[in-house]
Order: structure tokens, then C-alpha cells, then sequence
């Protein structure tokens, strides 16, 4: 059913005629009871319509009450204070403190200002990689807000083979780990940050170097391991593709294990075979496998293989670096 709604304007009732005075406030006490036995005095009642009609006039003309210090104010009450600017109450069991003026801060904040601060954290993203200047400058200020910080390591180097027959590669590194945490800023922050780098590849017959640790704040997602070297004929039982990053070397709310490099298999020939796949970073937000051992790919799909390890290589190819480490922030 649709409701015609009937503007108060200056219709207050009680307001005027020829005895506008002919109210009476009931002590306190009477007004917590409510009316008992008795008929009321007709004075009790129009002061209880005033009261009523004047402030659904004044809420209709202004739009917000006015601050009033014996109020108690819960979090996210909004009021028109003396400077005529309107202020959101910060908490709860908020009493006596006059936003007026941009005053009592750590209790109010400008209305306008939290509803820009709003708009921009519902829509925030930040993808902070190796090349990002957050990263040069080692930290990054966010306004206050909520977030979820992803936190992924970087991926292992890929090994190497020694043997003259380049039909046997290096096995692939791991990928990086991963964290997640949700935080809150009540203030604007600067957190600090590393993104580890991928590991060096080998172009001899070594182990691929581990990958670097990724951190911010107080999270911390370590690289994967390097992939192994293959040096001989034994290749599908004797080495093994780099570890992925271990969780519990991890900090955050949320850890994941970045997974294994792939081993190496042995091909035909010199021309054909498949070699190692570099492991998958850990958690939703990694990177996926990195490239095979005769191709240099490590960007197929969707996104950057973040924290994805290097493939393996060969006699006459150097083992792939891992990819650099990341970190996604989102607002919610």
C-alpha cells in the first residue's frame, strides 16, 4: 500500500492559538511510567504532541539533529554540529565530546570525509610487484579502512644438466607460499614491505637458488625452493623439482604452501620430450605453473605467474629464473 506522506511545516501541535503555553511537561518519572490510573491533564498531552511534532518538523527542515552533549551517541550516529558541518560518531557510548571545529577526533570524523574514504576502500586494489615504486620505496601508506593483504613469495630457480646430451633437463623450482590477512586501520598507516625476488636459474650442474621472501607488516610468505640438477640418465627417480614454500614458515591469518617444481623426463631425442614445469605459487591468488623445460613461457593464462617456479633446463639452455613475489591488497 502506498503511503501519502502529510508535511508537518509550521502545523506543530501546541504550537499556537490563543494559550500556546498551555502545556505542561510530567516530571520524569511520570514520563518513564507512561500514564497510569486517572485521566491525564489535557497539558501533559499537548506537551507530549509538541514535543513529538516539533522534532518531526525540525528533522524534516534540517535533515540531521543537532549535536547535544548529554546524548550518548552509538558508532555511525551522524549529527549537524555548531560549525554546521555534519560529523559520523567513531564509537560507541559516545557522550560529551563536541566534534565541532574538526575537535575530539579519536570520536568523530567528517561526514564527508568517511564517505569519500568509503567510495575508495570498497573499490580498492593494489597490486604491488617487483617494479612497483611501493617496492622501491620499501612501504606503503594506506588510508584507514579494512583489508585483505595477499602476501606470495617468489618462485624457485629452475637446475640444471651438465651431460652433453642435452636430451636430460634440470628439474624446476618450487613455487612461492602464500599468506592472507584481514586488517582494519582506524588511521592512516604505513606498513612496510620486501617482494622477494625469483631465484637465479643455473647454467651449470647446480640446484636452482631459492626464491625470496615476501613481507608487509607483520606477514610473512616465504619463495620456493631451486629445482635440482640432473646430471645423468637416472632422471625420473634419483633428483627432484625445488620444494614449494612451506606454510609454516608463513605468517598471516590464512597460510598455503606454494607446490613442488615438476621433475624432469628424459626425451627421446634431442628435439622432442617435455621437461619441467616450475610449481604453482600457494593460495587463490598465486600464480600458476611455470613454463615447461623447452620453452621460456611463464605468463601463459590468465594473470603473471607470481611466485611461479623456473623450469628446468639443459646442456645447451639455462635453467629459468622463478617469478618475482607479490602483494594484493584489497578494500572491503
Amino acid at each position: 500500500m502506498s503511503i501519502t506522506r502529510e508535511v508537518i511545516g509550521t502545523k506543530i501541535w501546541g504550537s499556537g492559538g490563543s494559550d500556546p503555553g498551555d502545556r505542561t511537561e510530567p516530571d520524569s518519572a511520570d514520563i518513564i511510567a507512561g500514564w497510569g490510573e486517572g485521566k491525564p491533564e489535557r497539558q501533559y498531552f499537548n506537551w507530549l504532541d509538541f514535543v513529538q511534532h516539533n522534532n518531526l518538523a525540525f528533522f524534516e527542515q534540517a535533515g540531521f539533529f543537532e549535536y547535544e552533549d548529554t546524548v550518548t551517541y552509538e558508532q555511525f550516529g551522524i549529527v549537524r554540529a555548531d560549525d554546521g558541518v555534519l560529523y559520523i560518531s567513531s564509537s560507541d557510548d559516545n557522550v560529551g565530546n563536541d566534534p565541532s571545529g574538526g575537535e575530539n577526533t579519536d570520536y568523530w570524523e567528517n561526514f564527508g570525509d568517511w564517505l569519500g574514504r568509503l567510495r575508495t576502500n570498497t573499490a580498492y586494489l593494489k597490486v604491488i610487484d617487483s617494479d612497483s615504486d611501493e617496492a622501491t620505496a620499501g612501504e606503503v601508506t594506506l588510508p584507514a579502512g579494512t583489508y585483505d593483504i595477499h602476501c606470495i613469495g617468489a618462485g624457485g630457480g629452475g637446475g640444471n644438466s651438465l651431460t652433453t646430451d642435452d636430451r636430460y633437463d634440470g628439474h624446476a623450482g618450487g613455487g612461492g607460499a602464500a599468506a592472507m590477512s584481514r586488517i582494519t586501520l582506524s588511521a592512516e598507516t604505513t606498513l612496510s614491505l620486501s617482494i622477494g625476488g625469483g631465484g637465479a636459474g643455473c647454467d651449470d650442474d647446480t640446484t636452482g637458488a631459492t626464491g625470496g621472501t615476501t613481507t608487509i607488516g607483520t606477514m610473512i610468505a616465504v619463495g620456493g625452493e631451486g629445482g635440482e640438477a640432473n646430471s645423468d640418465a637416472a632422471v625420473n627417480n634419483s633428483t627432484h623439482g625445488g620444494a614449494g614454500g612451506a606454510a609454516t614458515s608463513c605468517s598471516g591469518d590464512i597460510v598455503w604452501s606454494g607446490s613442488a617444481g615438476t621433475l624432469a623426463y628424459a626425451r627421446i631425442n634431442a628435439d622432442s620430450g617435455v621437461g619441467a614445469y616450475g610449481g604453482a605459487a600457494g593460495g587463490p591468488m598465486g600464480g600458476g605453473l611455470g613454463g615447461t623445460g623447452n620453452t621460456t613461457d611463464v605468463t601463459a593464462g590468465n594473470m603473471p605467474q607470481y611466485g611461479a617456479g623456473g623450469r628446468g633446463g639443459n646442456a645447451t639452455e639455462t635453467g629459468q629464473d622463478g617469478a618475482d613475489g607479490v602483494i594484493f591488497i584489497i578494500g572491503v
